[in-house]
């Protein structure tokens, strides 16, 4: 009986060894974890705070943009009041028109020019097309001609 409770008092000391050793090696492991999520918790911190400060640069950068737009707004207005009997300005007009106009007509040339150069290149596929027919249609011929009899 008394080797029976050595053998069970070996046992149980094994088993609370082995216990304690598994608690270590949890104690370990949830020490790393908490140093990682700590890490990653400061790197998502700074990442807010980098965002954070982008939105402010951004939010002043349309501030300004805001008063550069209005002050260009005024601008217009007190040109637009001042200039209107201004030759200088008036053949800036007459030369802005006739710029525009020149546009049109170039922009209408190339639309003609790339409509007719899409119909040439579909005719040349058409072409090619049928060029590799031909080719299919005598290479059927020689195979034929070659033929013992």
């Amino acid at each position: 009986m008394v080797k029976a409770l050595k053998v069970q008092c070996v046992k149980y000391k094994n088993d609370k060894e082995s216990a304690e050793l598994k608690l270590q090696q949890t104690e370990n492991r949830l020490e790393q974890f908490k140093i990682k999520e700590a890490n990653e918790t400061k790197i998502m911190e700074d990442m807010v705070a980098q965002v954070e400060e982008n939105l402010l640069a951004t939010k002043k950068r349309a501030q300004n943009a805001e008063n550069q737009v209005e002050q260009l707004k005024n601008d217009i207005s007190l040109l637009r009041s001042t200039g209107s009997n201004n030759p200088e300005i008036q053949e800036l007009r007459y030369r802005l028109q006739d710029a525009k106009e020149k546009g049109k007509m170039v922009t209408h040339l190339l639309y003609q020019a790339s409509n007719d150069a899409d119909m040439n290149i579909k005719n040349l596929m058409r072409g090619i097309e049928t060029l590799q027919n031909i080719s299919g249609i005598l290479t059927s011929i020689d195979k034929i001609s070659t033929m013992p009899n």
